[in-house]
């Protein structure tokens, strides 16, 4: 079809990303001691540096 395929495709990964971003803000209101807990990075490690700088390079809709 016409371009069914990609339209598609675009919302699953809008889905997607909209969950992993509200996701991700459940997680940081959490304590950080819960947070250490659960095994969510702490803000500052390498590996939420990391992230951050994947979510801002991220085009956002919204």
């Amino acid at each position: 079809m016409f371009g069914i395929d990609y339209l598609s495709r675009q919302a699953r990964k809008w889905v997607r990303a909209r969950e992993r971003r509200s996701l991700e803000a459940t997680m940081f209101d959490l304590p950080l001691g819960l947070q250490k807990d659960i095994g969510w990075p702490a803000p500052g490690s390498p590996r939420s540096d990391r992230e951050l700088v994947r979510k801002h390079r991220s085009p956002h809709i919204w």
